[in-house]
């Protein structure tokens, strides 16, 4: 079975249900309980989950009873499908309120007054029904057990080594050093000590010669311009020398606008300075 309880109950007694699922999933019981359900009437998943449950546990009240209010109709629907099981229906009372036909003459446990830290005696025989479904045993005297009474814990879970209250492992529990003197077939263990995690240094990755060709060749291109730029102002910088036909030589210079004016070559030539005054 996939579950051990499917708990069944009206939207108007959802507090007092989820605190039973607590009480049950406490035990160690696998629980089927939709607690934000808001359908009233029974889901393709509902209708395989209660095949799939060992125990369907039903809760009458008085929202619950009255089938034509509120989600009654689900509740009476899955209660009659698990009635068609034999030894699958529990059926308990959190009021003095009857269901209808057919579950008007059977036998109910009566657990009101169940609270968070409140037991009452419906509840025992109700725990004795599922844990003997389940092929448990000894839960009501787990139960009589006080919260801190860890050595009555202990001699119940020693008494009952299977039950999966035995499995779990109390708060704090520290798993014992295995024994190490010798093996299965009666030869001393050898110890090998632990391999310390090797540690992985990241290095630069080297890129091959080829990866930076591209970058010389920019290079050298950009040293190219820039001689080319400083022989171009170093020839702009001295005059140029023309000679033209029937007239003196003369000196060519170029304005930075762009502009070339000619010069005789004599006007800047030196000569002695003459008084004209």
């Amino acid at each position: 079975m996939k579950y051990d309880v499917f708990l069944v109950s009206s939207l108007a007694d959802r507090d007092t249900a989820e605190m039973l699922v607590r009480r049950l999933r406490a035990l160690k019981f696998k629980v089927r309980y939709d607690k934000t359900r808001e359908h009233t009437s029974p889901r393709p998943k509902d209708l395989k989950d209660v095949g799939d449950t060992r125990s369907i546990v039903v809760l009458w009240s008085k929202s619950s009873c009255n089938a034509a209010v509120n989600d009654g109709a689900w509740i009476y629907d899955l209660a009659h499908r698990a009635g068609s099981r034999k030894g699958a229906l529990v059926q308990l009372c959190l009021d003095n309120s009857v269901p209808g036909e057919p579950f008007t003459s059977d036998e109910k446990i009566d657990i009101s007054g169940l609270a968070p830290r409140k037991i009452v005696n419906g509840y025992y025989d109700f725990i004795d029904i599922i844990s003997a479904r389940n092929g448990r045993k000894g839960l009501r005297d787990w139960l009589k057990l006080k919260a801190r009474d860890t050595a009555g814990k202990a001699i119940w879970k020693n008494q009952h080594p299977a039950d999966p209250l035995s499995k779990v492992k109390p708060k704090g529990y520290v798993s014992p050093a295995p024994d190490i003197s010798n093996d299965q077939h009666g030869k001393p263990l050898v110890l090998t000590p632990p391999v310390a995690p090797v540690k992985v240094i990241s290095r630069p990755i080297l890129r091959p010669l080829t990866d930076h060709i591209e970058t010389i060749m920019l290079a050298g291109i950009g040293a190219g311009i820039a001689l080319m730029f400083l022989a171009a102002y170093l020839v702009r910088a001295e005059p140029e020398v023309i000679g033209v036909a029937n007239s003196r030589p003369s000196y060519i210079f170029e304005c930075p606008n762009g502009e070339k004016v000619m010069c005789p070559i004599g006007t800047l030539e030196p000569g002695p300075i003459e008084d004209d005054t």
